[in-house]
């Protein structure tokens, strides 16, 4: 299991020499998604067109390197104007390797699930050391969106004197478990930020002890378990109506030239032309609708925290 600080941030873009054309690239781009048409409900990636076609590479030097692959990257939007992004490895198999739409789109449920209902945020500003602001932190983030899902479906209580729904609550939600957790502040030198805010980190491990004394705090029984991400794990959580918390290493899809530790929640499951993806809702990625799905192949994680509720008290 890794054990590494994760942490939530921004990114930017790097062209590398093409091995293949654009325009090879470009009718692979229509062929995945075209393939993705056919397992998602409709319209979701029907007559969707792809653009500004890159490869990019890591950029040199950033602050959290992880010597990802280049990958080849393109926009994308529907004939409805939604937009969003594609990811696929540079070379002759050319797979797969991350996508977005930014609205609510369910994969057809021979190749897939997706929890409904649970709304992201981004992270946000909070009062750090020396009365800085610093960004919330993935670990917290992803943690207080699980926490609003239970306390509006299920457990009413765990929401204790956070707002009950909307940004706000949320917010407040991350905020509470933040407190519970040994946050490390991290300047930002490589431009994930747009205003160079500074960044903060957790451990994941430390995310299982933070929520179960949290629930147990507002009278709630919870039963929390982390160990190395499972495909297998993810669809049994995500089948039986629990979100999840995963670690992962992954390209900021914004600025892909990017990477880092990141926590984010898990929402769905995906199988697909023998590949396998989760479903996230990722709190350090801009989107419009607040229950966009960021699709990211399983290779990219490492642990996954599941929580199971038992009652209040």
């Amino acid at each position: 299991m890794r054990n590494r600080i994760l942490f939530a941030l921004v990114a930017a873009t790097l062209p590398a020499a093409a091995e293949d054309s654009t325009a090879i690239q470009e009718a692979r781009a229509r062929s995945l998604l075209e393939g993705l048409s056919a397992v998602f409900q409709p319209p979701a990636f029907a007559g969707t067109v792809p653009s500004r076609l890159r490869l990019v590479a890591q950029k040199p030097g950033q602050l959290w390197g992880n010597n990802l692959p280049p990958v080849w990257v393109a926009d994308m939007e529907t004939p409805r104007g939604v937009r969003g992004h594609l990811m696929w490895e540079d070379g002759a198999a050319g797979r797969l390797v991350e996508f977005a739409l930014d609205e609510p789109v369910s994969p057809l449920p021979a190749h897939g699930g997706l929890l409904t209902g649970l709304k992201g945020i981004q992270q946000f500003p909070v009062s750090g050391k020396e009365g800085r602001s610093v960004a919330s932190g993935c670990v917290p983030t992803a943690a207080g969106i699980l926490i609003r899902f239970w306390s509006e479906t299920r457990l009413s209580n765990w929401a204790g004197d956070a707002p009950k729904g909307g940004r706000e609550g949320t917010e407040a939600l991350a905020s509470r478990i933040r407190k519970r957790l040994r946050m490390m502040e991290i300047p930002d030198s490589s431009g994930y930020t747009d205003d160079g805010m500074t960044l903060s980190g957790a451990l994941p491990e430390d995310l299982k002890r933070a929520i179960s004394r949290d629930a147990a705090e507002q009278g709630i029984s919870v039963r929390t378990e982390y160990g190395r991400f499972s495909a297998e794990l993810l669809r049994e959580e995500i089948s039986n109506g629990r979100p999840v918390l995963l670690d992962c290493l992954v390209r900021l899809p914004h600025k892909p030239e990017l990477s880092w530790g990141h926590e984010i929640t898990g929402v769905g499951w995906l199988e697909w032309e023998g590949l396998r993806f989760a479903g996230v809702r990722d709190n350090f990625f801009p989107t419009r609708n607040d229950e966009t799905t960021r699709w990211i192949r399983e290779e990219a994680f490492g642990g996954i925290l599941t929580v199971h509720p038992g009652a209040e008290r």
